[in-house]
């Protein structure tokens, strides 16, 4: 579904988005499943309840083929031999590098950066990447040879230590990839005027930079006032596809809030149980552009 939007707000506490191609199944507060065509409008309108409590109102999108999480992240794929262009991470010092910033700053643009994982090792660090192009990858095997990738198995958390600021911030990033981590905890940009508290778990300004097969949960910027719990995209031409954004919090967008006037694609992913606090809440998606494709 492409639609010219100068501005919309899906508001709810609870937003279950996938790509709705050839129609999706709407339901709404009064419990009654209703066909959608493509292309209709999906801002609230008469489908959306009787206006009682919050929880009532609740929109769920869900495609035909009802996928889930576990079918949203990719199973498993080669990696490639750490060298020259290709940096490794591993917390445990199984790699030249145990911190995925120290691997960022290193890399030359066009590098690839993978990194090992395991539950509960988590990388507890604010990841930035400025003004290059990385492939960054989470889901290799903690104290193994970077040979193989499954992010289902080798859970790549990056956590927010508790310092003020995203989990990941891109900044005229390029073509920069982010895929197989989870990414917990955020609490939103500092060093930005007139956009502090914007985008908790990731923060995009600028570049075409790709999102795919991420965990992105448990940030909040509701405080700060800010837009994206989960991602807040500003003037970039982005890809978010195939991510799980759950329970995030902001004052306006709690899973999502984009502000481009630029291409921005946003297809397969779940987003779920996120909450916006604000006048116009939007728990789900908050999105203000005019080349938006859901």
């Amino acid at each position: 579904m492409t639609t010219d939007l100068s501005k919309l707000a899906i508001v709810t506490t609870s937003l279950l988005l996938c790509l709705c191609m050839g129609g999706c199944t709407f339901v709404g507060g009064d419990g009654n499943d209703k066909d959608m065509p493509p292309e209709q409008d999906v801002g609230g309108g008469d489908g959306g309840g009787d206006g009682g409590d919050v929880e009532e109102q609740a929109l769920f999108l869900i495609p035909p083929d009802e996928l889930d999480y576990g079918e949203l992240v990719q199973t498993s794929n080669d990696g490639l031999p750490c060298g020259a262009s290709v940096l490794c991470v591993d917390i445990s010092g199984g790699a030249d590098f145990t911190s995925i910033q120290a691997a960022v700053d290193a890399a030359m643009d066009g590098d690839t950066i993978q990194v090992a994982g395991k539950k509960f090792s988590d990388y507890v660090e604010q990841v930035v990447i400025a003004d290059k192009s990385l492939i960054l990858l989470g889901g290799f095997e903690l104290g193994g040879d970077f040979s193989s990738r499954n992010p289902n198995d080798n859970d790549t958390y990056i956590v927010n230590g508790g310092d003020p600021g995203p989990v990941i911030t891109l900044l005229n990033s390029g073509t920069t990839v982010v895929d197989g981590f989870t990414i917990r905890g955020g609490t939103g940009m500092q060093t930005m005027p007139g956009f502090e508290g914007y985008g908790g778990g990731i923060f995009i300004s600028g570049g075409t930079p790709v999102i795919r097969q991420n965990s992105i949960q448990g940030s909040d910027v509701a405080e700060a006032g800010g837009l994206g719990g989960g991602i807040f995209v500003l003037d970039a031409a982005v890809t978010v596809s195939r991510n799980s954004i759950r329970s995030n919090e902001a004052f306006i967008g709690g899973g999502i809030a984009v502000q481009s006037n630029l291409p921005v694609l946003i297809q397969e992913n779940i987003i779920e149980s996120n909450d916006g606090i604000g006048a116009e809440y939007a728990g789900g998606l908050y999105l203000e552009g005019a080349d938006i494709t859901l």
